[in-house]
């Protein structure tokens, strides 16, 4: 695995960034969660489409049991149902549970939270995490429930975002100040393929993607042709180094 310049920078943020977290208190997260939802709309934008399209490529064909941890509106768990797969998902906002079930009525979603997942062990083939863990306190807790839940060498997919400086900005109305879009984990290739490791998973790809060249300007001029687009989205970053949105985890459980 080839650590680029961006990344070389950002390994000592690493530590300090994944500590930060530790301030948040749970009950204030949610109380934001829920008010963002009354506002935030994902459902088919170009961000949710993106990252939909690159995680249904590395789905198995075969029918399986999903978990997908902090659904938002159901957009993935809708494209994931039309495939054959059952999905059952968790997220920590009773708005947005209500606005999935609206979404996609046939999926069975909850209320929960990341790190204490009310399944029993081995439930589940597939454990998805979109876009999530940056916004979990204490994410590794996070990880580990999706280990214990998942089947013996079943999939845990992971998107997370790619070398994110965690901007913090304060808003003048009521003076106070958050991290950007609620994130308060900060992730590299090298960082989050070593906290998987550490929980007992086995890397079978970990790459970026979406890159912000190809996402903002040239990739949905071209809506039917998935291949084309995915090398477009390559082609982008080879050429403009460290343009890349996300980055895309998938492991397996080591037993």
């Amino acid at each position: 695995m080839v650590i680029n310049k961006k990344e070389k920078k950002s390994l000592n943020k690493y530590d300090k960034s994944s500590n930060r977290s530790k301030n948040w208190d749970i009950k204030d997260l949610k109380r934001f969660y829920e008010k963002e939802a009354e506002w935030k709309k994902f459902w088919g934008s170009k961000s949710r489409r993106c990252l939909s399209e690159n995680i249904l490529t590395e789905l198995p064909k075969n029918k399986s049991c999903i978990l997908e941890i902090g659904f938002g509106d159901g957009y993935l768990a809708s494209l994931i149902k039309r495939k054959g797969h059952k999905v059952v998902g968790i997220d920590i906002s009773l708005e947005r549970t209500k606005q999935a079930l609206k979404n996609v009525p046939t999926a069975h979603f909850i209320v929960a939270e990341a790190k204490t997942l009310p399944f029993p062990n081995e439930t589940f083939d597939i454990a998805i995490c979109a876009e999530t863990l940056e916004h979990v306190p204490q994410f590794e807790n996070a990880i580990q429930e999706a280990n214990s839940v998942l089947k013996s060498h079943g999939y845990f997919l992971v998107t997370v975002p790619y070398g994110e400086s965690l901007i913090k900005i304060t808003f003048p109305y009521c003076q106070e100040t958050f991290n950007s879009m609620g994130h308060i984990n900060f992730f590299t290739i090298e960082s989050i393929t070593k906290i998987m490791r550490e929980n007992e998973f086995r890397i079978i790809k970990i790459y970026s993607f979406g890159s912000r060249i190809a996402y903002n300007q040239l990739i949905y001029w071209i809506p039917r042709f998935r291949a084309v687009r995915r090398w477009l989205d390559k082609l982008a970053q080879k050429i403009s180094m460290n343009s890349a949105k996300w980055i895309m985890v998938l492991v397996e459980k080591n037993y």
